[in-house]
């Protein structure tokens, strides 16, 4: 126990003398060898580790903790094929999730990943740990299995986790998936830790995507010149002030990016966008005329948008279709494509207001675009 309480205090070098009495002490005891075991893997030493593990299986031969550690440390050697035949009989001894993502990461490094999937389901209906739950979201991904993928992402999105280290991590695997999961693991680590600009920026994307734009500028309002995070903050509360009906604001951000090397393409974005919003057209052209729109889904998208307010709707549509299937997917292009079937008279034009209406940000003025002509169009229908 107080070697245990060592390592959790991070203060290995004490554990270690520790660790070493005790086996000086008691010789035939399993237990003093595998804690000197432990000690040793938390240095990551798994060489070493493996020798004080093997003493202890040597006095207490079918004991499951010693086959697994032994298990893990010949995996970390790189000798799995060793290490099954141990993790086997480990999990005959007792079967827990541990072992099983533990064989299942010995298999899958033999190329046995149909295998190493059988054990990865069983341990998700074993009450994994948090560390378990990493390796299986790593290997469902790689094995291609969206069930597993998502039943693991679940649980590790529900584990009680407090490192900041492990927040952090959890917050990469979840942004994809489960962003308000990873945002309250970020916003948390920030709390811990105020001065990680970059994780605020992280954040600040975050809410964002979440709909929560009001929050960013304050999120972001200890990132300053000098820091190594100015200019990603910088280009985030280009978009965050267009979101906000704050064109101009936009274009002062975009102004200062625009000086950066190289010049940031998301700011020249939602600059030229801020251009169309305050009806000056030929200067958003102008913007992104050095950039092809053959290839860049936010250029073909950006010029249906353009068209929309030149009155040019079938262009507008015709463009935005394209940008469409190439997986564009922003408000003010949503709003532009939703304006050129209302004034067309398409029937296609409610659902697209609607629709528009559903995304996690929108301008004000978009907004409110969208729910007059909503109400316009339902009364016509009746």
């Amino acid at each position: 126990e107080e070697i245990t309480r060592l390592l959790d205090a991070q203060r290995p070098l004490e554990g270690q003398r520790l660790a070493a009495e005790l086996t000086s002490l008691y010789p035939r005891s399993a237990r003093a060898w595998f804690f000197r075991g432990i000690v040793a893997m938390s240095k990551e030493a798994p060489a070493e580790a493996l020798g004080y593990f093997e003493r202890a299986s040597e006095l207490d031969p079918g004991r499951a903790s010693i086959l697994l550690n032994r298990g893990v440390c010949l995996s970390a050697l790189g000798r799995h094929a060793e290490a099954l035949p141990l993790l086997d009989r480990s999990i005959a001894a007792r079967d827990e999730a541990k072992t099983r993502v533990q064989r299942a990461l010995s298999l899958h490094a033999l190329g046995e990943t149909p295998r190493a999937m059988l054990d990865v389901r069983r341990a998700l209906d074993q009450a994994p740990e948090p560390g378990e739950l990493f390796n299986m979201v790593v290997m469902s991904r790689a094995a291609g299995d969206p069930e597993v993928l998502a039943r693991a992402r679940e649980l590790l999105a529900a584990a009680p986790l407090s490192h900041p280290a492990e927040l952090e991590r959890r917050a990469t695997f979840l942004e994809e998936t489960h962003p308000r999961a990873a945002l309250r693991d970020l916003l948390r680590v920030i709390e811990l830790d105020p001065r990680r600009d970059a994780l605020r920026v992280r954040a600040g994307r975050l809410l964002v995507d979440t709909g929560r734009v009001a929050e960013v500028l304050g999120l972001l309002a200890p990132v300053g010149p000098e820091s190594a995070a100015y200019l990603p903050a910088l280009e985030l509360r280009t978009l965050v002030h267009y979101y906000s009906g704050e064109p101009e604001r936009t274009l002062e951000c975009w102004d200062e990016l625009s000086r950066a090397t190289p010049p940031s393409p998301l700011g020249q974005l939602y600059a030229a966008v801020a251009l169309v919003r305050l009806g000056r057209l030929d200067e958003a052209e102008a913007l992104i005329a050095g950039r092809s729109g053959e290839e860049d889904p936010n250029v073909v998208g950006l010029h249906a948008v353009i068209a929309n307010a030149r009155g040019e709707h079938e262009a507008c549509l015709r463009g935005a279709n394209v940008a469409f299937e190439r997986g564009l997917k922003q408000p003010w292009l949503s709003a532009a494509f939703a304006d050129s079937l209302d004034a067309l008279g398409r029937p296609e034009a409610l659902a697209a207001w609607k629709h528009l209406l559903t995304a996690p940000c929108l301008e004000p003025a978009a907004r409110e675009r969208a729910q007059a002509r909503i109400q316009a169009l339902e009364a016509d229908e009746r």
